[in-house]
C-alpha cells in the first residue's frame, strides 16, 4: 500500500490541506493520507491550541474521506521535543510493509532536506509528494529524496495564520474552513 504523511500544526486544519489530501487521491498517489499533528512545532514560538482540539478538528474535517483518511497522535507519546524524524522512525515501524511518502507543499518540499536527522532518519525510507502551487516552481531538490512526485494544482493562498486572525477579528473564515468547524472553534473559544 502506498501511504502519505500530512505533518503539521494543523492550528486550524483547512480547506488547503483538504486541497492536498484529495489532489494525491484525485491523482491516485497514495492508498491512504494519514494526518500527523504536532504537539508543538519546534520551529514555532506561538502556543497552538489544544493538541485534543486540533485532533478533533482534524477528525471532523477529515470524516468526508471516509477510511482513505486519518489521524495519527503518534506525538503524544514521543519523549522532549518532537521533532518530525522521531515522527517518520515509529511510522516506519509501523508502515513496515508499505511504500512511504511525505505529503508537502513546494515551500515544506524544499525545506525537507534541512530537517533534523534528515539523511539518515527520512532520506532512505520516505518519498515525497510535492504539491506545487506554481506550475513554474519544481522543487530542484527532489533527487535528494527516496522518490519524489511533482503534482501541480490550483493555487490556493490560504494558511492557518490567516484562519486564526479571522476568528480574532470576528470575521467569518467560510469557506477556509467547514461549518463544524467553524462551531467547535467558537464552542471552544480558540484563537480569540
Amino acid at each position: 500500500m502506498k501511504i502519505g504523511f500530512l505533518f503539521g500544526s494543523f492550528d486550524p486544519i483547512h480547506i488547503g490541506h483538504l486541497h492536498m489530501i484529495s489532489t494525491v487521491f484525485l491523482h491516485n498517489i497514495v492508498d491512504k493520507v494519514i494526518v500527523v499533528p504536532t504537539i508543538q512545532n519546534p520551529w514555532k514560538t506561538n502556543k497552538a491550541a489544544s493538541f485534543n482540539d486540533r485532533c478533533t478538528m482534524i477528525n471532523m474535517a477529515i470524516k468526508p474521506f471516509d477510511n482513505k483518511a486519518e489521524l495519527s497522535t503518534i506525538e503524544e507519546n514521543i519523549e522532549g521535543t518532537t521533532y518530525t524524524y522521531k515522527d517518520c522512525q515509529i511510522l516506519r515501524e509501523q508502515y513496515k510493509n508499505d511504500d512511504l511518502f511525505i505529503i508537502a507543499g513546494t515551500n515544506v518540499a524544499q525545506q525537507i532536506i534541512k530537517w533534523k536527522n534528515f539523511e539518515e532518519e527520512i532520506k532512505p525510507y520516505f518519498g515525497v509528494i510535492e504539491i506545487s502551487r506554481n506550475s513554474d516552481k519544481i522543487n530542484s531538490n527532489h533527487y535528494k529524496y527516496k522518490s519524489y512526485v511533482n503534482v501541480k494544482t490550483i493555487p490556493l493562498d490560504i494558511s492557518s495564520t490567516m484562519i486564526r486572525d479571522m476568528v480574532k477579528n470576528n470575521l467569518n473564515p467560510y469557506p477556509y474552513i467547514t461549518s463544524d468547524l467553524i462551531n467547535f472553534i467558537n464552542s471552544q473559544n480558540l484563537y480569540r
